[in-house]
């Protein structure tokens, strides 16, 4: 779905391309009769890509779109200060943008193919397309990202620092609905999600201490839902 409202490909290209179809564009959707001008965004791609290659290669493994805009902007974590990210020439190389304006940016290097996405916890990975950036091969070209200032509600801090862990529990919690084909707020509501999200619990005890959590369902579910979240704060 992501990659659906990031595309700025046609859209019906976009969705029968997904079953290995190819068609012309539309003409008609939002994509297609979008007016506004085309902006170079090249070096800002490069930028993000050769970002992600450094990270790789400080340190091995593919990290999550929260990591490389925590890199770009400058902001890393001092628990993670050890992976010498800091130490990057690409560190804060985009620290004047925006979190919403280079986490929608990326979101559009996925949806038109220059980043990969991989494994349980979404590590970005470059494509052969993006590798044709990297080398100037080809450009990367794409409308203004428009951005909004977000709503302020009691509960920001769980979407803004658990966005991403949230996103981990609610893949879990439709694992979970589809084995025993039940909606997937029987497993837990949005709401559990984001109190388990800023918790962080890492004990069985502790997530008993989450609003909505009782002994049950802490002895069906709980041991997975705890790994993940152990797993997010250790690359983290």
């Amino acid at each position: 779905m992501t990659g659906f409202t990031a595309t700025q490909d046609c859209l019906q290209h976009y969705i029968v391309q997904y079953f290995g179809e190819q068609i012309p564009p539309c003409g008609i959707c939002s994509t297609c009769t979008d007016t506004r001008e085309l902006t170079d965004m090249t070096l800002a791609a490069q930028k993000v890509l050769s970002n992600i290659v450094r990270m790789g290669q400080l340190q091995a493994g593919n990290y999550s779109k929260t990591q490389v805009v925590a890199v770009l902007r400058g902001k890393l974590a001092e628990k993670m200060r050890w992976t010498g990210f800091d130490t990057l020439s690409t560190y804060g190389l985009l620290s004047d943008w925006p979190v919403k304006k280079l986490n929608q940016f990326i979101d559009y290097l996925v949806a038109d193919g220059y980043l990969l996405v991989s494994g349980e916890y979404n590590g970005l990975s470059i494509s052969e397309k993006g590798i044709g950036v990297l080398k100037s091969e080809q450009s990367v070209m794409l409308r203004e990202i428009k951005t909004t200032q977000p709503i302020k509600k009691t509960y920001s801090r769980t979407r803004e620092v658990g966005g991403e862990l949230f996103e981990l529990l609610r893949k879990q919690r439709s694992i979970f609905a589809k084995e025993l084909s039940l909606p997937p707020f029987m497993i837990f509501s949005d709401q559990v999600l984001m109190n388990m999200a800023e918790a962080e619990p890492e004990t069985r005890d502790q997530l008993l201490t989450v609003s909505g959590i009782g002994e049950k369902k802490a002895d069906q579910f709980g041991s997975d839902f705890l790994a993940i979240i152990k797993q997010f704060k250790q690359v983290t």
